[in-house]
């Protein structure tokens, strides 16, 4: 990202900041490997240097960090939001390490140096941090530094303090030698710079995009999240519409079907239980449409709260109770009392389980079982709704959450069903967080698991 400070660009105010202070960090370690290498060097390689001349630079540079760090903090660079204050202290911080820079060669070899092109470090960040023309005039400055260093002393304006065994000690007066390295390194600058410069436009253009793309998605979920909430409050409207025209249907159907008595009445009687029957079923699509849209719709109205699995739990099976006695089917609970507390609407999770087990009731033959039972699972709550009915197939296994979906079998064992039961689990069960999963082989019945995260432990919703 850039911003604009008078006429040319700059790298984000933040970053510049904090880059800042990351420069001051880095000199530290520049003046250890100062002392370090020049105390190797004499001592240990017997190297004939000018110690104490490099020494003071290392002690000036080491004493002007302390004060580019007292600076930084007292001019708060990392919260300078127009970046004048940082861009001045990266500007100043580079000037002053091209000038020790340019002493510490003059001090170890002048133009014998190989070091010396240890300008180019400086040109990088430079080119990283600064705007283009104040990384170009950078890097004009280490060009003038080493050029004019190695002129004046080829001249004799200064004195050249040789150091033996890096180059014959003629060598700085070599005219060829001296315009051919001074060519080099003033190419190898300019080329570093320009490469620098392209690589952080580059760079910083690609943030610029990710950064709107970014935005871009944001406002995206948003629309994507009040779509679905648009379309969540209608299919609960339109299904409020439909449920009470299909109630009095009913009712009159009901009432048609019990006048209509005697003999010769049969087949009246007959049509009006087929189509009391057609009803009773439209009016389930319409009651799980509602519940569909209501555990949709809840992530963007309800307010969870930590709650007790045990009794809603036990209420969804109570529920259900005489419907598994009435089919010849045995339904079991076993939830320990110490089950942590989990976060959920109660309504939501009680709506949840009478689901799962009313599936498993209702696919679940004469004399078969069903049972629903809780552990807990380290930081979380594992509840296991199994039974020994028709199972489900493997190819269908992967959409059996989907909405309307009805495996083969299960179409052919009950004709009628809306298949919303187990998408409305689905729905509710990524509401609280929940993992959901299920394993079912055919004619061996089916278990669905649900992993819950304890209260204790479970995440907070991110805002986007």
């Amino acid at each position: 990202m850039e911003t604009s400070i008078g006429s040319h660009a700059v790298p984000e105010p933040s970053s510049l900041g904090e880059r800042v202070l990351w420069l001051v960090r880095l000199r530290w370690l520049a003046v250890a490997a100062v002392f370090g290498i020049v105390t190797v060097a004499s001592e240990a390689f017997k190297a004939q240097l000018q110690v104490r001349e490099l020494y003071i630079i290392g002690g000036v540079l080491a004493l002007l960090n302390v004060v580019f760090l007292a600076l930084c903090r007292a001019l708060r660079v990392t919260q300078d939001r127009r970046g004048v204050r940082s861009s001045v202290m990266a500007n100043v911080q580079i000037t002053t390490d091209l000038l020790a820079l340019a002493a510490l060669i003059h001090y170890s070899g002048g133009v014998e140096n190989p070091f010396s092109f240890y300008f180019i470090f400086h040109i990088v960040v430079s080119g990283t941090l600064l705007s283009p023309i104040e990384a170009w005039s950078q890097a004009a400055v280490a060009i003038a530094l080493f050029s004019g260093l190695v002129e004046l002393e080829r001249i004799g304006l200064i004195a050249h303090h040789h150091v033996g065994g890096l180059a014959p000690p003629w060598l700085y007066r070599n005219s060829l030698y001296v315009t051919a390295t001074v060519v080099a390194f003033t190419s190898t600058m300019c080329l570093a710079v320009f490469v620098a410069i392209s690589i952080t436009r580059l760079v910083r253009e690609k943030q610029k995009e990710s950064a709107s793309l970014i935005l871009q998605l944001r406002q995206a979920y948003r629309d994507l999240a009040g779509l679905q909430q648009s379309k969540s409050q209608y299919m609960r409207r339109v299904s409020h519409e439909l449920k009470a025209p299909l109630g009095a249907i009913q009712n009159l159907l009901t009432m048609l079907e019990n006048t209509l008595t005697g003999e010769g009445r049969s087949n009246e009687r007959d049509l009006a239980a087929r189509a009391s029957k057609r009803v009773d079923q439209g009016l389930k699509l319409v009651s799980d449409l509602l519940i569909l849209a209501r555990s949709q719709d809840a992530k963007f109205t309800m307010k969870m709260r930590e709650i007790s699995l045990n009794q809603i739990i036990n209420d969804a099976a109570g529920s259900l109770r005489l419907r598994a006695d009435e089919k010849g089917v045995k339904l079991t609970v076993d939830i320990p009392r110490d089950l942590p507390l989990v976060r959920g609407d109660a309504e939501s999770l009680e709506q949840l389980f009478t689901n799962l087990a009313a599936n498993a009731i209702k696919y679940t033959q004469k004399g078969g079982w069903v049972a629903i039972g809780a552990s807990r699972q380290d930081n979380r709550v594992l509840v296991r709704v199994s039974d020994s009915g028709i199972g489900i197939a493997g190819e269908d296994l992967p959409y059996v959450f989907d909405e309307f979906y009805r495996g083969k079998n299960a179409r052919q064992y009950a004709e009628q069903g809306t298949g919303l039961g187990l998408s409305i689990v689905k729905s509710i069960a990524e509401l609280i967080g929940a993992e959901v999963s299920v394993q079912s082989e055919l004619d061996h019945g089916t278990t669905f698991e649900l992993l819950i995260p304890a209260a204790a432990h479970t995440a907070r919703p991110a805002v986007v």
